[in-house]
């Protein structure tokens, strides 16, 4: 399942929803931006948009079959608005559900938000309501 194409859900976090919403505000291109970026995470997640592992959060519960590997990604994706490559666009962090090899963003950024990137207890707080939001919809 490692080269097979992966799902994004981008539902599964109210935290996501709300932030992109705020960026929708101010950056017209902001949907189409992340459309085609996820069309090329969608086939390559590991490595597409920059990729990097956010190291020690998003291992999966016990229990849940989940690899006791990186499962949470950041992204670097280009903002047409912002008129600058992907190292000054948006930053998407991202749990990925080996199971269903689905990716399920849970935070969208600028570095106008944050410096270098949210809290590490921010992040692992948004992943695990992710994985929660999933292990209950699947009892």
């Amino acid at each position: 399942m490692a080269n097979a194409t992966c799902a994004i859900d981008c539902n599964a976090s109210e935290i996501y929803q709300r932030n992109l919403k705020r960026l929708r505000k101010s950056y017209a291109h902001v949907d189409e931006d992340l459309k085609n970026s996820f069309e090329e995470i969608s086939r390559n997640w590991r490595t597409a948009q920059h990729a990097t592992p956010v190291p020690g959060i998003g291992v999966g519960p016990p229990g849940t079959g989940e690899p006791r590997g990186p499962s949470v990604w950041k992204y670097r994706i280009a903002s047409r608005d912002r008129r600058t490559g992907s190292s000054n666009g948006y930053r998407v962090v991202a749990y990925h559900h080996a199971a269903n090899n689905t990716l399920y963003p849970f935070c969208i950024y600028t570095h106008d938000d944050y410096e270098k990137q949210p809290p590490q207890k921010d992040l692992a707080r948004w992943a695990n309501e992710v994985i929660e939001t999933l292990a209950a919809n699947t009892d």
